[in-house]
């Protein structure tokens, strides 16, 4: 709650009409020799600022004002609640991004590990199959090389009929076929020897990564929730801490305003206090003086006499 300051009025328009003696009001309107009404004026803040309790008026008014703005400043520096509404989701955001960025690096340097290994693994089979392979091309060349040999020098040194070298070149041409055939029959056997082999080690390599991803995300669950836990316990202590804060500070501004409506009622009593002091005081001036009439603070030129030092000599008497 916010206290508005308000502003005590110092200044109270009176007009006081003072009748001193009963023949005054009992002459008759036709008397030509009555005496024109003595009028007097007063300057009611420089009696008022001349009263002997006025000090006291000005320092509780400025107590009054210290208090309002002492209520203002708590007000102002009392802790907001968004903090516990809002901090939690960014933490909890944060949290989620780094499990996520964990989660995506141990997997990627898992797969790299597992990917490696299967490599290697495939090389040294791929080697293995490669000597076989070469062992099998050995033989072959020992079974039909000496006859490729044969027939490539026969159509190169003997002097051949246009029919004899057409057979040759066919025979030769059957013989290279024959051994090709062989060999691309061995290394397909071979590539499905190494892809039957392999099989097994990728399915292996699949199950075990994707047993690692299960454990990795148990792993990291178990860890955002314990850190999520954290977050909401510490969370929880800022906002019971805000609302402890915010309770005292209500409970300050309350003491505050309190104080300050004390003071504010203090004031406005010894304010009318020392107004009423000053009329009495003028009446009794207007009395002595036989004044019919006294008026307070007037702006224009009127025939009227100046009672406000004799009121002020009246406070001194006191």
């Amino acid at each position: 709650m916010f206290i508005k300051r308000t502003i005590i009025p110092l200044l109270v328009l009176m007009v006081f009409v003072a009748a001193f003696t009963a023949g005054c009001f009992n002459k008759s309107a036709k008397d030509t020799n009555a005496t024109p009404a003595s009028v007097g004026v007063i300057d009611m803040t420089k009696a008022v600022q001349a009263h002997p309790k006025y000090q006291q008026l000005n320092t509780l008014k400025q107590q009054f004002n210290m208090l309002v703005a002492q209520a203002q400043a708590q007000s102002k520096q009392q802790p907001g609640s968004s903090l516990s509404s809002v901090k939690p989701l960014q933490d909890h955001a944060a949290l989620n991004t780094a499990f996520e960025q964990e989660y995506k690096e141990k997997m990627s340097a898992k797969q790299s590990e597992l990917h490696q290994s299967l490599v290697a693994k495939a090389d040294q089979l791929r080697s293995q199959l490669a000597t076989e392979f070469k062992e099998y091309t050995d033989e072959i060349d020992k079974e039909y090389q000496p006859q490729i040999f044969s027939l490539q020098l026969k159509l190169k040194t003997l002097q051949l009929s246009k029919e004899e070298l057409a057979a040759f070149q066919a025979e030769l041409e059957k013989v290279q076929q024959i051994r090709s055939d062989k060999l691309a029959v061995k290394e397909k056997q071979l590539t499905e020897q190494m892809d039957k082999t392999m099989a097994p080690a990728q399915v292996a390599v699949e199950q075990e990564l994707a047993a690692y991803s299960q454990q990795l995300n148990n792993q990291l669950a178990q860890k955002a929730a314990a850190k999520g836990a954290e977050i909401e316990a510490r969370n929880s202590a800022v906002a019971d801490a805000n609302r402890l804060a915010n309770a005292a500070t209500s409970n300050q501004i309350r003491e505050i305003e309190q104080q300050a409506g004390m003071k504010k009622q203090e004031a406005s009593v010894l304010e009318q206090a020392i107004i009423q002091d000053v009329r009495d005081k003028a009446a009794k001036v207007a009395a002595e003086r036989q004044l019919d009439t006294i008026i307070t603070n007037i702006q224009i030129n009127v025939n009227a006499v100046d009672i406000t030092e004799a009121v002020i000599a009246e406070f001194k008497k006191q």
